[in-house]
C-alpha cells in the first residue's frame, strides 16, 4: 500500500474506537474526508507533485485525529483545557501510529509540523522550509474552509453549544468589529459574547493563503450564507452585517484577481 492507502486503512481503524452515531464524532469524521478532498484540490491547482498531491491528503486525514477522543472527553470542541492539535501528534508520533503510515522522515516531519501547527492563531514561518510552509499552510486552508460548510449545514448548538434565543439580544463587539474591517482574524480574547464566536469563523477568511481557496469561499457563497444566518438569529444587525458581507466578499474577489 502507499502512504494513502495506509492512512485511510489506520484512520478507518482508529475511529471504530469511537460511536460514530454520536452527533459530534459523526460531524468530525465527515469534517475529514471533507478536509482531505479540498487539500487534494487545492494541492492540483497548485501544481504540486504528485508525492505532494498524495501528502496533503494524509494530512487532511490525519489533522483531527485528537478531536474523538476530545469529544469523548469533553463532548465539546472546545481548545481552552484540551488542545486537539497536541493530542493528534501525541497519537501519531508519541504514540508511534506514524510508523503504519510511513518510514520516510522527511515526510514525518512535514505532517508534524502541519498538524501541529494547525489550528494556531497565527502560524509562524520562522526558520520552516518552503516544502513545509507549503503543507503547513494548505492544511490550515482546507480545515477552514470545511468549517464554513460545517457551520452552514451543522446545528450551532451542536457545533458551539450557543444558546440560539441568548444570540437574538446580542450584539458584535466593537474589538471583533475592528478586527474585520481591518482584515483581521479574531482574537479570542476579543471576544466578548457568543455572536462574536459566530464571527470568529468569518474572520479565518483573512487567514487563508491561496488563490483556490478564495475561488471555492466565492464558489460556495460561503460569505453571504454566514451572513444570511448571523441575520436570521439577529435581524437588528442588518447594516452592521451586510458592511460585513460587502467587505469580506471584495477582500476574497480582490485576492484572485491576476497577479500583475
Amino acid at each position: 500500500m502507499n502512504i494513502l492507502e495506509n492512512t485511510q486503512h489506520l484512520f478507518t481503524n482508529y475511529i471504530k474506537n469511537y460511536d460514530l452515531n454520536q452527533v459530534k464524532i459523526k460531524l468530525k469524521a465527515v469534517h475529514t474526508y471533507h478536509v482531505m478532498d479540498i487539500a487534494e484540490r487545492i494541492a492540483i491547482s497548485l501544481g504540486l507533485s504528485p508525492d505532494d498531491i498524495e501528502l496533503a491528503q494524509v494530512i487532511g486525514l490525519l489533522h483531527d485525529i485528537g478531536r474523538f477522543e476530545q469529544v469523548r472527553l469533553f463532548n465539546s470542541f472546545d481548545d481552552r483545557n484540551f488542545s486537539h492539535a497536541k493530542y493528534s501528534i501525541k497519537i501519531l508520533f508519541e504514540d508511534n501510529l506514524i510508523d503504519n503510515i510511513t518510514k520516510d522522515e522527511t515526510k514525518k516531519n512535514i505532517i508534524y509540523n502541519a498538524i501541529k501547527y494547525h489550528s494556531d492563531f497565527i502560524l509562524d514561518a520562522t526558520g520552516v522550509d518552503e516544502r513545509t510552509l507549503l503543507h503547513e499552510r494548505l492544511i490550515r486552508d482546507a480545515d477552514k474552509l470545511d468549517i464554513f460548510r460545517v457551520i452552514l449545514n451543522e446545528d450551532l448548538i451542536t457545533i458551539t453549544n450557543l444558546d440560539r434565543n441568548e444570540i437574538s439580544h446580542m450584539s458584535i463587539s466593537e474589538d471583533v468589529l475592528k478586527s474585520l474591517f481591518s482584515y483581521e482574524s479574531i482574537n479570542r480574547n476579543h471576544r466578548r459574547n457568543k455572536l462574536d464566536v459566530i464571527l470568529t469563523f468569518l474572520g479565518f477568511i483573512f487567514d487563508v493563503n491561496f488563490k483556490e481557496s478564495f475561488k471555492i469561499i466565492l464558489e460556495q457563497k460561503y460569505i453571504e450564507q454566514i451572513t444570511e444566518k448571523i441575520l436570521e438569529l439577529n435581524p437588528a444587525l442588518k447594516e452592521t452585517v451586510e458592511q460585513i458581507r460587502s467587505t469580506t466578499i471584495l477582500y476574497c474577489q480582490e485576492k484572485i484577481l491576476p497577479t500583475k
